[in-house]
């Protein structure tokens, strides 16, 4: 973006930000009904029978206050609406900011009192609620009553007589809406005898949807949000140039490091037989190879291995079946085996054994394991008792190629046996051995 779009945008916002400010005044404001049908109203007066309370209409909240003129030493009378279970539990009002009331007033009284009480543990008791919870009030004089008129928050304040009567420090005798329980209307004490008319009308509680201070700050938030994700555009536009500079060097060494790890990827994958996932003939050539380079292959035996009636397995369960006994074999063979010694697959159903520093007797005795081991192996639920011909042969100073065919020629006598054996190569019984 270039330095002269770049001040334009600026403005622009500086601008929206301005009239958004002039604005604040123009949300409009969220009001809650205090009096809905499930609000709990009730009359209250004095105990002394020098006051009666007495619904006219309650429907339209209308009621009566009677002040009788007998001697008493508090008079009281009055509408209560209860919030929560007026005890304890009320309802939190520090969010609002005014309350709208519409209420109609006839009688004697110059003034007509609005209260609220706030239970809280610092305090409050539980056991005596009504009185030991903080009253709060504020006066309307009884011509304003004529039409709805606004009360804010703030002109509620703490009675002297209550400060004085409760003794609390300083610090807890502010005005505080958090845990409403009670909000009334009555005529405050001393009350001109006889009767005083009530009609409450509409009772709102009116809160903006945002505070002015929490406007202000979210929009403070906002232009830090915006220069924070500038700074932090402008800072990726110069590493991203720096990394396509650096990038443009690496390609090549890149690509050369890919090539070799991809040559590495087939060669590994030439290696091995892609049904059984064991070594095929190019991946045991290598082992072999390793075997001669450490002078070890003379001390190894070969087993090789052919599955009996393979032929016969894929005529009656099909292919698929077969390559799952394949799987199988390989899984018993990886199993059973020791860590040193290699698995392939040498082609088709046979598969060699290459067991480094194994004699004859222990190349026997690990076949016939494996015999018994086939035996065990269960493929799908229908075949069981797998059975192979095994080749034992020993290398030697002989080479390993000769040690194969020698292996070779074992199973073929395992075979010629009935199958389902194991057989070593006798080199004094085969007529050429020599030509070997």
């Amino acid at each position: 973006m270039s330095p002269k779009r770049q001040i334009v945008l600026l403005l622009s916002c500086l601008g929206i930000s301005l009239i958004a400010v002039l604005s604040y005044d123009l949300i409009p404001l969220k009001r809650y009904s205090v009096l809905q049908d499930d609000a709990f109203l009730s009359l209250y007066s004095d105990e002394s029978d020098t006051s009666v309370a007495q619904w006219v209409n309650k429907e339209q909240n209308h009621f009566t206050c009677t002040y009788i003129d007998k001697p008493s030493k508090l008079k009281y009378c009055g509408l209560d609406i209860q919030f929560g279970n007026g005890r304890e539990y009320g309802v939190d009002l520090s969010g609002y900011e005014s309350i709208e009331l519409h209420i109609r007033y006839r009688g004697g009284a110059q003034l007509v009192r609005v209260f609220m009480r706030n239970y809280s543990e610092s305090y409050s008791n539980i056991a005596d609620s009504t009185n030991s919870t903080k009253y709060l009030s504020m006066l309307l004089p009884v011509h304003e009553l004529r039409e709805e008129i606004d009360i804010n928050l703030r002109e509620f304040t703490v009675p002297e007589w209550w400060m004085r009567t409760h003794g609390l420090s300083r610090s807890l005798v502010h005005p505080e809406f958090s845990n409403i329980v009670h909000l009334g209307v009555d005529v405050p004490y001393p009350a001109p005898f006889g009767v005083h008319e009530f009609e409450l009308a509409d009772l709102y509680l009116v809160r903006p949807f945002i505070t002015r201070e929490n406007f202000y700050l979210s929009l403070l938030a906002l232009w830090f949000s915006g220069l924070l994700t500038f700074g932090l555009f402008r800072f990726w536009q110069v590493w991203h140039a720096y990394e396509q500079r650096s990038q443009q060097l690496q390609v090549e060494k890149d690509r050369g490091v890919e090539l070799r790890e991809q040559s590495e990827k087939y060669k590994t994958l030439s290696t091995i037989d892609e049904l059984t996932r064991v070594l095929n003939r190019r991946g045991i050539q290598a082992v072999i190879d390793e075997l001669i380079a450490a002078n070890s292959l003379a001390n190894a035996a070969l087993i090789l291995i052919d599955i009996d009636w393979f032929k016969n397995i894929n005529d009656s369960f099909g292919h698929d079946f077969g390559d799952s006994v394949l799987i199988g074999v390989c899984d018993a063979l990886i199993t059973n085996v020791r860590e040193s010694d290699q698995v392939c697959r040498w082609g088709g159903e046979e598969f060699l054994l290459v067991c480094p520093n194994t004699s004859e007797a222990e190349a026997v005795a690990l076949a016939n394991k494996l015999r018994y081991v086939f035996a065990q192996v269960k493929i799908g639920s229908d075949f069981n008792g797998l059975t192979a011909s095994f080749g034992v042969s020993t290398v030697g100073d002989r080479s390993w190629k000769l040690a194969i065919r020698q292996a070779d020629s074992a199973v073929y006598t395992a075979k010629a046996d009935g199958r389902d054996c194991v057989r070593v190569f006798n080199a004094r019984a085969s007529d050429d051995s020599s030509k070997l």
